[in-house]
């Protein structure tokens, strides 16, 4: 049996763990840093609607396969085509590094883009996690190691709630007016 090399208090494994993500510019150099998720459980790397409507020079929308995406977005619908675009980040050791992603477009995306596992394996990404120095992505072959950053709680938060199952009704009823007057605010 291994041993585990963090430890946390029973139940609380998943305090304080954000997903896998580095800062990064889609596109162009002058476009804004956002944050590029890896997820090895996508098939395929997903970028939303509103986020390729906000680059500066965003490439042609292409005919691709036919999907459809559930639980990413408000809703389901039918996946739009796909773009090729530049995705450009500064290396550990300050080089600016050049790769390039296939994403399909998702309208109403709760994030802005996933890379999926198709550009894990494009680019041979190899992920080392090691508590004392952070997570870093590598790219086989390769001496480019980048620092993965935590994805801010604010973007997080309406993902993961705490559940009110076992709760007196009154607090169940008091954390539904809560719920429904945030909505409201939105």
């Amino acid at each position: 049996r291994l041993r585990k090399r963090r430890r946390s208090p029973q139940g609380e494994s998943a305090k304080d763990v954000s997903v896998l993500s580095i800062r990064r510019r889609l596109g162009h150099l002058k476009n804004k840093e956002i944050d590029l998720r890896h997820d090895s459980c996508a098939n395929i790397s997903l970028i939303s609607t509103e986020c390729y409507a906000s680059l500066s020079h965003p490439p042609p929308i292409r005919k691709g396969e036919r999907w459809r995406v559930r639980q990413l977005q408000k809703g389901s619908s039918e996946i739009q085509g796909y773009v090729t675009l530049p995705v450009l980040f500064e290396a550990d050791d300050g080089e600016t590094i050049e790769t390039e992603v296939e994403a399909y477009l998702v309208p109403n995306m709760t994030v802005p883009i996933l890379l999926g596992e198709d550009y894990h394996l494009n680019y041979e990404v190899i992920t080392e996690r090691n508590i004392e120095e952070g997570t870093k992505i590598r790219f086989k072959g390769t001496s480019v190691k980048v620092s993965a950053v935590p994805v801010e709680a604010v973007a997080e938060a309406s993902a993961v709630f705490r559940s009110t199952e076992g709760m007196p009704g009154y607090v169940k009823a008091k954390n539904h007016r809560r719920s429904k007057n945030a909505n409201r605010r939105k």
